[in-house]
């Protein structure tokens, strides 16, 4: 969902810092346990968003409590590792209507979660079904990348 954000436009568009896309295509929140520590070790980050869960909403057997928890954990994970600031950023709408509904609910989970946790909440509810590829109705055109990179600029510079 990050891969095709425009990196060099995010840093143009924040003072006083200076971001890095990490993006694991395909990674479940139990993958992406294995892969940060490790990157957080090397970059050595201030601050992070975790754009993640999108992959688990598909399974149904992953329930959204569950998603919600896991997404909160990888923060919690994140703040033991020495980041100073972590942002949760929403899922995205989907196409599909079953996903749809449980990708809000996973989201007004997170977004109480984060309260609860002294967590930040990336809103993305600017981002609708206009703003996915026809084809699969999952992916972001350029239109709702440049809605999320901008999320994200909004967050980045309220945070410095």
């Amino acid at each position: 969902m990050v891969k095709g954000l425009k990196m060099k436009f995010i840093n143009n568009q924040i003072d006083k810092a200076y971001a890095k896309l990490r993006p694991f295509p395909g990674a479940t929140l139990r993958q992406l346990n294995y892969y940060v520590t490790p990157t957080l070790l090397y970059d050595s980050p201030d601050t992070v968003i975790l754009h993640a869960g999108c992959n688990e909403i598909n399974n149904k057997n992953m329930p959204c409590d569950v998603i919600a928890s896991n997404i909160i954990n990888l923060a919690n994970e994140c703040q033991k590792n020495g980041v100073r600031e972590v942002a949760i950023s929403s899922l995205i709408v989907r196409n599909n209507y079953r996903l749809n509904r449980k990708a809000k609910q996973v989201n007004g989970l997170l977004f109480e979660k984060c309260k609860d946790e002294g967590l930040c909440f990336i809103n993305n509810d600017n981002i609708d079904k206009s703003h996915l590829y026809k084809e699969d109705g999952l992916h972001l055109v350029e239109s709702g990348k440049d809605i999320l990179a901008s999320n994200f600029i909004d967050f980045l510079a309220s945070s410095y």
